[in-house]
This record gives structure tokens, sequence and C-alpha cells, in this order.
């Protein structure tokens, strides 16, 4: 994987940040996690970086987990992976 936010995305850069695991791989949605393809392109860059920091429902919280600079990483990969509409 060559996009650092993919790498990150799916724990290859810190085990303890796994998206992966209830998203998918891919973030397409697993058996956890809802397909981020129909959430991404409906949020801004704020929102889903709020999501990812605070984690809503069930989703736990990565603040502290990710500086900024890997949280852009993150969102950029999201939006290229689901561009918005």
């Amino acid at each position: 994987i060559r996009e650092r936010g993919q790498r990150l995305f799916n724990g290859y850069e810190k085990p303890e940040i796994e998206c992966y695991t209830c998203h998918g791989g891919d973030a397409s949605g697993a058996v956890k996690g809802p397909d981020l393809g129909k959430r991404v392109p409906k949020r801004s860059d704020a929102e889903l970086r709020k999501a990812i920091l605070e984690g809503p429902g069930l989703m736990p919280a990565f603040k502290g987990k990710l500086d900024d600079r890997e949280l852009d990483e993150i969102v950029r990969w999201l939006r290229v992976r689901f561009p918005s509409e």
C-alpha cells in the first residue's frame, strides 16, 4: 500500500489504529462498521476529523492516537477513495 492514509487506516503504521477491523481494508464496510462510501461524500473534512477523533455511536475515539498530519492523511485518502458527489 503506497498511500500513507490507507496504511494508517489499516494499522500498518500504528497497530492501535484499527479502522479496517470495522470498516474493511478498503473502507467499504464490514460486519461492525458501515460502508464509508455512503458517508464520506456527505461530510466535510471537519466532520470526518471530528468523527475519527471523537468516535460517534459505537465507534471508538482516536483522539491522542493520531497527530494532525496523520489525521489529514486518513481524511485525504478517504476523499480520494470516495469523492464528493
